[in-house]
């Protein structure tokens, strides 16, 4: 599992007091053998709050905030989808926290 840098938890800690952050999942399918590339590609990209391994039809899950008015499907194309080795996505958005 990676662990939130302290930059990113500096950016949580100053965006709790401000508007809410929005919230979404992307499942991500890698091409054979470079899930650990992707992986590090992301930690590396300080983009993600937390990136896991996962089993089934999908390869990693990355969980993301970003500022309301961020287009989270422009987003994901940009800034995951570009990622090399990345084969596909799946985005799950989110409403609220329990």
């Amino acid at each position: 599992m990676w662990t939130k840098t302290p930059k990113l938890l500096q950016k949580e800690a100053a965006n709790r007091d401000r508007d809410p952050m929005q919230t979404f999942f992307v499942q991500i399918k890698c091409a054979l053998g470079r899930t650990y590339e992707v992986a590090s590609a992301l930690a590396e990209a300080e983009i993600a709050s937390e990136i896991y391994s996962i089993a089934g039809d999908f390869d990693i899950l990355a969980k993301f905030y970003v500022e309301q008015d961020v287009d989270i499907g422009h987003f994901v194309g940009h800034k995951v989808q570009t990622i090399p080795g990345v084969v596909d996505t799946r985005t799950i958005i989110t409403f609220k926290a329990f």
